[in-house]
């Protein structure tokens, strides 16, 4: 699929924001667990250990605190240490219950600090399996959560990969958590893989590894770069795409084309989740592999 953006020399508009898939991607589960006393954990357990629902922190009622939302935009509702606390806690919506803590299990012996973290560029750094470069234990989860700054995207550029093939895998997401519907791309065996750059300021990592057959692992490293519009898109992974500074209005008199590809079986999803353009001036047409226009979209 082929995708060409214009807009004129005169009034502009809040532009769109597309998504772009294969049609057969598989999803994977997920498990959520904390490290020693929680101030690793990232995961989106938002019930306290009585069910008591949590606070969002972006919110001061019913209770107000200083861990506003502007420090932490991703922490949502879920439970977390930012204090140095015996665990994971939330400030909870009952009036009568100020904050209390949450019931999250434990993770594996083998998932250590290194392995659950947050991470931040810049400026950057390596990540590896544990163990790496010898093999990594069996039943292992390890989660990796980058940030960059608000503007920027996260390139990972994986130096060596090599997992079993049967039950051990790495998912790469893009945004903060383990959505099912951002996951870029789902990676195992031995391979080589092409560079893998998020739409937003964040990434999350997870690597699992089941009870039987283990491998060298894998070396990638991490880095901001700045977005970039137009160009060759691959599904899977997928991702999104959006008209130059969405959701604020983008240039005059500029031009920025797509290509999409998938594999010989698979057809391209084009989701359209937010559309403004310039009435009669500005538009988005889309062709097919042949060159034929779909559609010409306006306004």
């Amino acid at each position: 699929m082929f995708v060409r953006f214009t807009s004129d020399h005169s009034v502009t508009a809040r532009g769109f924001r597309f998504s772009c898939t294969a049609t057969d991607i598989a999803i994977a589960d997920t498990e959520d667990c904390q490290v020693g006393d929680g101030s690793t954990y990232i995961g989106t357990v938002s019930v306290t250990r009585t069910g008591k629902t949590c606070q969002r922190w972006g919110s001061q009622t019913p209770h107000s605190h200083q861990y506003t939302h502007l420090w932490h935009p991703d922490w949502e509702n879920y439970c977390r240490n930012p204090d140095g606390s015996s665990g994971v806690w939330c400030y909870t919506m009952d009036p009568s219950t100020r904050l209390e803590l949450c019931d999250v299990p434990i993770c594996a012996q083998n998932s250590g600090l290194g392995c659950r973290s947050t991470l931040t560029a810049p400026p950057g750094g390596t990540v590896t399996s544990p163990n790496y470069p010898n093999d990594y234990d069996n039943d292992v989860t390890c989660v990796w959560k980058i940030i960059v700054a608000e503007g920027m995207m996260v390139r990972l550029t994986f130096d060596s990969f090599h997992l079993d093939d049967d039950g051990d895998y790495v998912e790469i997401y893009d945004g903060s958590s383990d959505s099912a519907s951002e996951l870029l791309i789902s990676l195992k065996g031995q391979m080589s893989v092409n560079d893998i750059t998020s739409t937003s300021n964040m990434m999350f990592v997870r690597f699992t590894s089941d009870e039987a057959v283990t491998a060298p692992g894998f070396q990638f490293s991490y880095i901001d770069t700045a977005f970039e519009w137009g160009g060759t898109l691959t599904a899977p992974p997928g991702g999104t795409v959006t008209s130059p500074n969405y959701p604020n209005d983008y240039g005059n008199d500029v031009t920025y084309e797509w290509t999409i590809t998938v594999t010989e079986e698979s057809m391209v999803l084009l989701t359209i989740e937010s559309f403004h353009l310039e009435d009669g001036f500005d538009f988005l047409t889309i062709y097919d592999k042949d060159g034929d226009r779909i559609t010409p979209f306006k306004r």
